[in-house]
């Protein structure tokens, strides 16, 4: 980034004269546009086990599946809920990404709120293992 202000390719106010506005550019992250999904179905998959795994965030699946900003799904999702007259969305939709503060429980037998972490990772766990064996099966068919 440093020679693209140099050269003029990008404009930087301020960039070589302060560290703080130098740190302050080069410590943000830019992800860019989505790039539209060819299989829904396995891209947020893959999102689902990337966020329970540890190695993306629900702000950066959101980036990437849709370009929304998931801050403000959640605040849209609090309010269809209440105009719905269901109950507020569970800990993990509460903006702050973590659960209550008496840690992780189980979900109660038979939940399937697929905003649950816990439901969410077994289902993309489910999800995944479906994936892998009908891949498995098809290159079985086809001789592979």
């Amino acid at each position: 980034m440093s020679e693209a202000v140099a050269r003029g390719r990008i404009y930087a106010p301020g960039f070589f004269q302060n560290p703080a506005i130098r740190a302050a550019y080069l410590g943000s992250e830019w992800l860019g546009p989505s790039q539209g999904q060819l299989d829904p179905v396995k891209e947020i998959t893959a999102e689902i086990l990337a966020c329970s795994e540890g190695f993306s965030t629900h702000e950066q699946s959101t980036i990437r599946l849709n370009g929304g900003q998931w801050d403000s799904n959640v605040e849209q999702l609090r309010r269809e809920n209440e105009k719905l007259g269901g109950n507020p969305p569970d800990p993990h939709q509460s903006g702050t990404g973590t659960a209550e503060p008496d840690g992780e429980q189980d979900p109660p037998e038979g939940d399937d709120n697929p905003h649950n972490p816990e439901t969410a990772r077994k289902r993309g766990a489910v999800a995944l293992r479906s994936l892998v064996i009908g891949e498995q099966i098809k290159q079985t068919i086809q001789g592979g």
